[in-house]
């Protein structure tokens, strides 16, 4: 189901170098992004170790309007602020009624994990017992995103 993490770590810095070096191949001075590289080579090692596959394709990293808004995707699903809400601590707060767009949003993120992630092992059973295809899989979700 997924590759070893060293295989996938060579494979996605192999092809950082590749998308960096398309980036500056023309010959003059031009500033390069790299935590937009780097951001990338992360997620797309953390998929393939996890899940057997990319995140971001090269040819949609190298477009980085196209790049940048699959990044933005995961940052909606898996925010880096959401361990811990105020009502986690203060639960009273809901009676005031302030918080209930944040609870609601909250709940919104939960269930696209979810779907995500319930995707991701109804691959792995599929694969598991040899009935996918490679077009017909759900990784086409990962694609769209």
């Amino acid at each position: 189901m997924s590759e070893p993490r060293s295989t996938a770590i060579t494979e996605e810095v192999r092809t950082l170098l590749r998308l960096i070096l398309s980036n500056v191949s023309d010959g003059r001075d031009k500033k390069v992004n790299l935590n937009y590289f780097f951001t990338i080579t992360s997620v797309n090692v953390i998929m393939k170790v996890n899940a057997g596959k990319k995140w971001i394709e090269e040819e949609k990293a190298a477009c980085i309007n196209t790049g940048k808004q699959c990044l933005e995707d995961i940052q909606n699903m898996f925010p880096s602020n959401t361990t811990t809400s105020w009502l986690d601590y203060f639960p009273y707060l809901k009676w005031f009624g302030r918080f209930k767009g944040e609870e609601k949003r909250f709940i919104k993120i939960a269930e696209e994990r979810d779907k995500f992630f319930e995707g991701l092992i109804e691959e792995a059973r599929r694969k598991k017992t040899g009935s996918v295809s490679s077009s017909t899989a759900e990784g086409g979700k990962i694609r769209q995103l």
